[in-house]
């Protein structure tokens, strides 16, 4: 991975939302890590962290068989080099206990889906102030 791109875990269940959240993150200039779900995005997190590579955001849908995306913040906001991570939640259903507990996490975003690169690009946006954006070119996949 490259030492001068900010890298992003993503942490996904649906294979097309994952590579539409993915292709986003990349065309933005960032670096990602693709997670199936929340078990392996925890297992990753760690591992990363147990191989000093570094991890500036986590990105991760709320609803997932297994590991719930709540449950994998939870978890690794107790591993001291992962509790200062900002992350950002997806979610298909505004549920009102959903939005609370992301802001008991401490959630720097809660993203509604679809997501599009608007919306995206504004949480990456409030989350790396100055990170530089590419200008957009072509088609985008969302």
């Amino acid at each position: 991975m490259s030492d001068d791109k900010k890298v992003i875990l993503v942490a996904e269940d649906s294979a097309p939302n994952r590579r539409i959240i993915c292709q986003l993150l990349s065309s933005f200039g960032f670096e990602v890590i693709e997670c199936v779900d929340g078990e392996d995005a925890y297992n990753k997190a760690i591992n990363a962290i147990d191989n000093t590579l570094k991890l500036d955001a986590i990105v991760t849908d709320i609803m997932m068989p297994g590991m719930s995306g709540l449950e994998v913040i939870g978890q690794l906001k107790r591993e001291d080099k992962l509790a200062g991570i900002p992350f950002l939640f997806l979610t298909a259903v505004a549920k009102k206990e959903h939005v609370v507990a992301a802001i008991k996490l401490g959630a720097k975003g809660y993203l509604l889906k679809p997501i599009t690169r608007e919306k995206l690009q504004k949480s990456c946006t409030d989350l790396f102030p100055n990170h530089k954006f590419p200008q957009k070119t072509g088609e985008s996949p969302v």
